[in-house]
């Protein structure tokens, strides 16, 4: 199909945004954008909720002549101005990398885009809108998730997830993307992003890997089917179970260290910090049993005292000693001799940056 030079196709969208070129001005409603939105974009609205919601019943009663009359009558005035206004400032950010969109790309990105080009702004609207370019994103994703894998396992407290920040070999951080990091202690202060937005940002990493990965297996973390409420896409989640391991060994004592700098001290300035990790160990309650989680409990008792008294928060390694010990390994262990997987190598984060370096590209 031929475009006229003020459309941009998905597949020029997704150039962009693996170049990290593109930022796109989504003239959804607010509610629309909050269900699912595409990488490097903004909700910019033309009608609010309330709105569209007015102009969506008109349109089932009245039909579409009736409804867009309507939108105009809306949107008019200091309203019409206040919005154009609203897109010139985000436009201003980016000026020659700038997209809109609606969701077909159809009457709202058109109309946005007619009152932009009055004014002198002369941007670009996605064909087929928000909905093509998802349709595009899930056959990358699609795509990406029959490429090598290479899995980095380990026990919690590991530093699985720090060995990916450091390490020059190419690798997705799905806890990153997920906002959790994939056990019951692992919610982020902020929100997860919801499904939808979880599966495009995947799609995106993985396509901006790829190209710095020169035909090597893609490096991921070992991760259950859910992270915290994000669920794994099925063929991704499978290809990566299927695929040889990296095991990080640390010692006890380190992991210890590690699972106290990164669930405890981080979080020092919480004020809930205590009140957090004691729901999250009461979420295991079951499956850890009754003794254990109430000594655990007690111990974390004794330790958030020992804070209130003295501001010093080492006697959590205690607490977090026997949760490792009692729940964590037997939990990965049991884990990993069902899945039985081909273990590539196994050491320390020399060992295992090692092996890494050693892969060649081509």
């Amino acid at each position: 199909m031929n475009l006229s030079p003020d459309t941009l196709q998905a597949k020029d969208l997704w150039a962009r945004l693996l170049e990290g070129q593109v930022q796109v001005i989504d003239v959804r409603a607010p509610v629309e954008f909050a269900a699912g939105s595409l990488p490097a974009s903004v909700n910019r609205p033309i009608l609010n909720d309330n709105e569209r919601a007015l102009v969506g019943t008109t349109y089932r009663i009245e039909g579409p002549e009736r409804a867009i009359e309507l939108g105009h009558q809306l949107v008019s005035g200091a309203i019409k101005e206040e919005r154009i206004q609203a897109w010139i400032q985000t436009y201003s950010q980016r000026p020659k990398h700038t997209v809109m969109t609606c969701f077909r790309g159809g009457l709202r990105s058109q109309l946005a885009q007619s009152w932009m080009r009055e004014r002198g702004y002369a941007l670009a609207r996605l064909d087929g809108g928000y909905k093509k370019m998802r349709q595009f994103l899930m056959d990358e994703l699609a795509a990406a998730s029959f490429q090598n894998m290479l899995v980095l396992t380990g026990k919690t407290g590991a530093g699985k997830t720090q060995f990916l920040r450091e390490s020059a070999y190419p690798s997705v951080n799905l806890e990153l993307l997920a906002r959790h990091r994939g056990s019951a202690f692992g919610a982020y202060p902020e929100p997860q992003p919801t499904q939808i937005n979880y599966e495009n940002e995947l799609a995106l990493a993985l396509g901006k890997t790829k190209i710095r990965l020169l035909n090597r297996p893609l490096l991921v973390e070992d991760e259950s089917r859910m992270i915290g409420s994000i669920v794994q896409p099925e063929a991704f989640f499978l290809r990566k179970r299927d695929s040889p391991v990296l095991v990080l060994n640390e010692s006890l004592e380190d992991r210890i260290e590690n699972t106290y700098q990164e669930y405890v001290v981080s979080r020092s300035r919480d004020p809930e910090l205590f009140l957090s990790l004691r729901a999250s160990i009461q979420k295991i309650q079951a499956k850890l049993g009754g003794l254990r989680s109430q000594e655990i409990l007690g111990d974390l008792g004794a330790a958030e005292t020992h804070f209130r008294e003295t501001g010093e928060l080492s006697p959590s390694r205690r607490w977090i000693e026997k949760l490792l010990a009692w729940y964590y390994d037997p939990l990965y262990e049991k884990s990993f001799l069902q899945r039985r997987p081909q273990v590539l190598a196994m050491g320390g984060r020399s060992e295992i940056h090692s092996y890494l370096a050693s892969i060649k590209t081509s």
